[in-house]
C-alpha cells in the first residue's frame, strides 16, 4: 500500500485521481470497485484482476541454503511472492511457532468472479495450505479477518 501523495493512480472506490495516499489495505478491491459504474465485480474479469494481485508464484520458486533465500519465479511482484518469501525466512530462521498470511483485506475477498464465488477466499486458502506445507505440523497458520469479514456478505443483487 506503499501509494505516495503525488500518485497518478485512479481510485477505484471514486474514479478521481490521485488514489488516496497510504491506505487501508482493506481498501484493495477491483478496478473499478464494487457497486461503481463499469466494476467488474460478478465477472470472470473480477477473478482475473485477483489472480493477478495473488500471482502464479509457488513454494518450489523459492530456495533456502543456510540463511540465505533465493528466488527463482514469475518476474511479478505479488502478494503470492510476498507472503511465500516470508514464509522461506522463517524456514531460514529455523521456523516459528504461528505465520499471519494476510489480515484485513475485505475489499478483496468480497470481490465475486460469479454469484457466490470469492476468488481471493480461494487464494488465501490455497496460500495457507501452502505456507502450512513450507512450515511443517504443529504450527499455526492463520488470516486475521476485519471485524467485518466474520458475518454472510450480503449483496443487493
Amino acid at each position: 500500500m506503499d501509494i505516495p501523495s503525488d500518485n497518478t493512480l485512479r481510485n477505484p472506490y471514486t474514479g478521481e485521481v490521485p488514489q488516496l495516499p497510504y491506505p487501508w489495505r482493506g481498501r484493495i478491491t477491483c478496478d473499478p470497485a464494487p457497486k461503481r459504474p463499469g466494476t467488474p465485480d460478478g465477472t470472470s474479469t473480477a477473478a482475473d484482476q485477483v489472480d493477478s494481485f495473488f500471482g502464479a508464484v509457488t513454494p518450489s520458486n523459492f530456495a533456502v541454503d543456510g540463511e540465505t533465500v533465493t528466488y527463482t519465479g514469475p518476474d511479478e511482484w505479488s502478494f503470492r511472492r510476498l507472503i511465500l518469501h516470508y514464509a522461506h525466512l522463517c524456514v531460514a530462521a529455523s521456523g516459528v511457532d504461528a505465520f499471519v498470511i494476510g489480515s484485513e483485506l475485505p475489499g478483496l475477498t468480497r470481490v465475486r468472479s460469479a454469484s457466490g464465488v470469492y476468488p481471493a477466499v480461494s487464494h488465501l486458502v490455497a496460500l495457507a495450505d501452502d505456507v502450512k506445507e513450507l512450515l511443517g505440523d504443529g504450527r499455526i497458520v492463520t488470516y486475521g479477518a476485519d471485524w467485518t469479514e466474520y458475518g454472510a456478505h450480503v449483496v443487493d443483487d
